[in-house]
């Protein structure tokens, strides 16, 4: 491989990658076991499409099968209560700091502030397509947010972001 012309797809990740502040150091392949490893695991089970955690095993159809045992959090481990903590509000705790709601004003104000998400709001605004060049010009957060157009809804002056059920 000759790193001195490189074209077509390592180009295109090495471009990617350069944004990045990272190093690049080769290891032998003796020294890649732990990646080597996980590479390597095959699960060849069959998922039971019955299971439910609410769902006793020998209740379900297939009679809580091995698959179904080992995919089971109750088939992984029995859970044994080891302690139980008082937890007050004496102890300071905050949760990430984070306030507890935003008003539609402060999501407008925030949302039109960031930098990614004020170009996406103008285009989504204005019914704006950009051309294959204009968004290799932008930064990977909108290009990013762009290709999940569908599903962003900009309603009321907010974008929002609607998620899609995987069964469809």
């Amino acid at each position: 491989m000759n790193f001195k012309n490189i074209e077509g797809q390592l180009a295109r990740w090495l471009e990617d990658l350069s944004q990045y502040n990272l190093i690049i150091q080769h290891r032998p392949g003796k020294k890649h076991s732990n990646t080597d490893g996980l590479s390597r695991i095959s699960n060849h089970q069959d998922l039971c499409s019955h299971y439910s955690s609410e769902i006793p095993l020998n209740l379900l159809p297939c009679g809580g099968s091995r698959s179904v045992s080992s995919t089971s959090p109750v088939g992984i481990m029995g859970l044994t209560i080891r302690s139980i903590k008082n937890v007050t509000s004496d102890n300071n705790i905050s949760i990430m700091g984070m306030p507890t709601s935003y008003s539609n004003d402060d999501l407008r104000k925030l949302k039109n502030q960031d930098k990614h998400l004020s170009t996406i709001i103008a285009w989504l605004t204005l019914n704006y397509t950009p051309s294959k060049q204009e968004l290799q010009i932008q930064s990977p957060g909108v290009r990013h947010l762009w290709q999940c157009k569908s599903q962003l809804r900009y309603q009321d002056n907010i974008l929002s972001c609607i998620w899609e059920d995987c069964e469809g």
